[in-house]
């Protein structure tokens, strides 16, 4: 479960919790303690061999099946949304029907009382408050233990998790800076700008409008994990917008919005890194120009253009692209899609506002 603060509303990437190869060993290592202590209690004179093995595996089960419903259905599903009225009774429900189950199932394994019990007298029995009462105290020994275990286990997992993502973050955020902040876009800019200012004046104050928007969405968002998708589609079109003064038709862009963008978040300057490709990489001119599409759905925002690839690309190492990828992988569970065949296609999955 992964969740984040972003413009004061909680942000949350859910994933199955599911059993890792570190919580099997917890299992085996419990069980190594656990199930020798019952076979002893359970051993006497007057017990046979299969009594004695029988207590043991309804032990085993019962509590494997009491520890995988609270620790990987109930807690999961409800602890996140800290919906504590709903999950505290089925916690008791489950130990409480678990229990008195295996209560009941211990007497049944009991050869002294098998032949004694009905239908009926299991039926009755169930009903019996005792019962609930020592079902629920007996469940919990057997798999409070267990349970407390993976939990601690999976929040110091937790503790571990947060600071390698943190220390990730912060190595992300410089090559972000070095991505996005790029001398050669600078110089090229710069150079454009002179030319504009010979050329056309008003052309000129705009394109220094543009180009300071630009650069003031990049140092107030370098800090955010997410922004609005609004607020990078209007630093995409000012970045857009540089491109065509100095490019004129040769690269051409098409925004397609398929859905109302205003709950979809998306890590900042990520379009920029994409549209930046498309020019990096792809040489284009007026007769032959290379058309992009960025459609944008409510799961996903897919970046497609023709290609015509450049025989050699100056200062390409791939920072750009692998910090996108980077960052995504620490904000959802859902990959980004790279497909590459007559068009380059690169498919973001959004991140919607709780």
């Amino acid at each position: 479960m992964v969740a984040f603060y972003a413009n004061n509303k909680l942000v949350l990437s859910s994933s199955n919790m599911n059993i890792s190869r570190s919580d099997l060993i917890v299992f085996v290592l419990y069980f190594c303690v656990g199930l020798p202590v019952t076979l002893a209690d359970a051993w006497s004179p007057e017990n046979s061999l299969s009594v004695i093995v029988g207590n043991a595996l309804i032990y085993f089960v019962f509590t494997i099946l009491a520890t995988y419903l609270i620790a990987y259905v109930l807690l999961p599903r409800y602890l996140p949304n800290r919906n504590y009225i709903v999950l505290f009774p089925l916690i008791v429900l489950v130990l409480v029907v678990l229990g008195s189950t295996e209560t009941i199932l211990y007497r049944i394994i009991d050869l002294d009382t098998f032949s004694n019990l009905t239908a009926g007298k299991i039926f009755r029995n169930f009903l019996k408050p005792n019962l609930w009462l020592w079902g629920l105290i007996s469940t919990t020994q057997n798999a409070g233990m267990l349970i407390a275990l993976l939990m601690g286990k999976r929040f110091f997992d937790a503790q571990l998790t947060i600071q390698q993502r943190e220390k990730e973050k912060k190595e992300n955020e410089l090559r972000l800076l070095k991505s996005q902040i790029d001398p050669h876009f600078l110089f090229n800019n710069l150079n454009t700008l002179d030319a504009l200012i010979d050329t056309n004046t008003q052309r000129a104050k705009t394109y220094v409008n543009k180009l300071s928007q630009l650069y003031r969405y990049l140092i107030s968002t370098k800090d955010d994990e997410v922004v609005s998708l609004e607020e990078e589609l209007s630093f995409a079109k000012n970045y857009i917008y540089l491109l065509e003064q100095r490019f004129g038709n040769a690269y051409q862009f098409t925004i397609q919005k398929n859905t109302d963008i205003d709950k979809i978040l998306i890590p900042p300057g990520v379009l920029q890194t994409l549209i930046e490709n498309v020019v990096k990489h792809n040489f284009a001119d007026h007769n032959n120009p290379i058309k992009t599409t960025i459609d944008i759905t409510t799961e996903s925002i897919t970046v497609t253009n023709n290609l015509r690839k450049k025989d050699k690309v100056s200062d390409s190492y791939g920072i750009g692209l692998n910090n996108l990828l980077s960052r995504y992988r620490l904000l959802s569970d859902l990959p980004v899609k790279i497909t590459e065949d007559i068009h380059y296609q690169v498919t973001l999955p959004t991140l919607l506002i709780v």
